[in-house]
């Protein structure tokens, strides 16, 4: 069972129909949720007074949704791909560098290539020169690093999402991605940069963020997932049974937001990612939109 979160009334819809509520008990029981959890969900908070909060919440999710709790889980993934590429598939970065793929491909025009080393770490070699990340204080190598596994205490390759698929236009990454992946536009920036690229010739070849942004399309792609397949960003430690009851908590509290807020108020979208080095299959693609 997945609750719809691709819409603030695809949200209640499913939730009604599933749990024989009615649209009044379902706003109440978000201001409930809300203020045992919203109003004390802060890192500022105190663990104890959190955790007495989420016991509250508990109460009342078992109250209403034991029955059948979700053991699926939307998750909205914003890409900008190039035109023509027919897979819908949602692939780990490590994967689209190190494997033929159509960025690899993309790439390899502008002479952008990526090996892996034995622990697993990725190298950036462009024009045949292997490319140093080892100055942790230039622009984009702090990011770069991460992003091919050069930390690994800090490991940021998985593919990731959001919770909810509207309102998305309102976050500043959807803004940013508008430009292009953001890898790319730290990768052509930090290229850009390098003391190998000082010759004229060179920098004028390296277009491949205009190429890519001018020859792609932005979408939102839509996948339905197992919920235990599924990290959340910001409680990353939560067993199966933990998740269930999160999931539910951020909806309810999302319908607060939404029915109690104005327009113009933040709203809180959370951030859902996979395992590192882990793909999602083209099958669970629900809905690809362009933006």
């Amino acid at each position: 069972m997945v609750i719809d979160t691709s819409s603030c009334d695809s949200i209640k819809k499913t939730i009604i129909e599933n749990f024989g509520l009615t649209k009044s008990q379902l706003d109440d029981l978000a201001l409930q949720i809300y203020d045992n959890v919203g109003k004390r969900d802060s890192q500022f908070s105190d663990a104890i007074y959190q955790l007495e909060a989420r016991i509250e919440a508990r109460k009342i999710i078992d109250k209403y949704f034991c029955k059948q709790l979700p053991d699926e889980i939307m998750l909205f993934h914003l890409s900008r791909r190039l035109n023509g590429e027919e897979d819908m598939s949602g692939c780990n970065l490590d994967s689209l560098l190190t494997t033929k793929s159509v960025l690899s491909d993309f790439l390899k025009k502008y002479d952008v290539y990526f090996s892996k080393n034995e622990d697993g770490s990725i190298n950036i070699i462009y024009k045949n020169n292997l490319i140093s990340l080892s100055n942790e204080f230039q622009d984009g190598v702090g990011y770069l690093r991460n992003r091919l596994g050069h930390n690994k205490n800090r490991i940021d390759n998985c593919f990731n999402g959001f919770m909810f698929g509207y309102a998305l236009e309102e976050l500043e990454y959807t803004k940013t991605l508008r430009n292009g992946p953001e890898f790319l536009q730290c990768l052509d920036s930090f290229l850009k940069n390098q003391n190998l690229l000082k010759n004229q010739n060179l920098l004028e070849n390296q277009n491949f963020l205009n190429d890519y942004k001018e020859n792609s399309t932005y979408y939102c792609f839509s996948y339905k997932l197992p919920l235990n397949s599924v990290i959340f960003d910001c409680s990353n430690k939560l067993t199966p049974k933990e998740k269930n009851y999160y999931l539910i908590e951020r909806i309810l509290i999302r319908i607060y937001e939404d029915t109690f807020l104005g327009k113009n108020k933040r709203k809180i979208n959370p951030i859902l990612h996979l395992s590192q080095y882990e793909n999602i299959p083209s099958e669970f693609l629900v809905d690809r939109k362009t933006l």
